[in-house]
């Protein structure tokens, strides 16, 4: 089993976060992972994207060729990361930051669209909508658990905002039921 995800969004939304966390989770399951980050020498506000691949065997280039699963946290990481997507791949949108239109006509397995930053931002920490989408990432895939991303969240994040984080993580997994 292999299975590749791209995070895609602007610099300051947890894009590169996202994928460490997942690694994260990844080995605590018992996983081979890999991961990577890329954003402008603008942090904030710039084209950031995040790679993981999560594999049972060991994975030897951390990028992903052609992703399982696509989460897009603003409309440029949706105009950049489509093409990176699997025909039959899933795709997961912030609803609250990418418009109507702008999810027309998209090709993809599966589409879930969720006001992630909106979710976050009502439970207050917008700065978290990653996690809501990454609730929806398990929840719709199943590759991974809500108790070892929730471990995952503890390690990296060392105590930081933990309540409101969880929240999300699990506002993410009901809002992609």
């Amino acid at each position: 089993m292999k299975y590749e995800i791209i995070i895609a969004g602007i610099g300051g939304q947890g894009v590169v976060i996202s994928g460490i966390l997942l690694a994260q989770a990844g080995l605590l399951s018992g996983m081979h992972a890999a991961q990577s980050g890329s954003y402008s020498a603008q942090v904030r506000g710039a084209y950031t994207r995040a790679d993981l691949v999560l594999s049972d065997e060991p994975v030897d280039y951390p990028y992903a060729t052609l992703a399982d699963a696509l989460v897009c946290l603003s409309s440029e990481g949706l105009s950049r990361g489509i093409a990176h997507l699997k025909e039959d791949g899933l795709l997961l949108l912030d609803s609250t930051v990418i418009s109507p239109d702008e999810q027309k006509n998209l090709k993809a397995g599966s589409i879930v669209s969720i006001p992630a930053t909106r979710i976050a931002t009502d439970l207050g920490r917008a700065q978290s909508a990653n996690l809501v989408l990454l609730g929806a990432l398990l929840k719709k895939t199943g590759i991974l658990t809500e108790e070892k991303l929730r471990e995952a969240l503890t390690i990296v994040l060392k105590g930081k905002s933990l309540d409101v984080n969880f929240a999300c993580l699990e506002k993410g997994l009901e809002a992609a039921s």
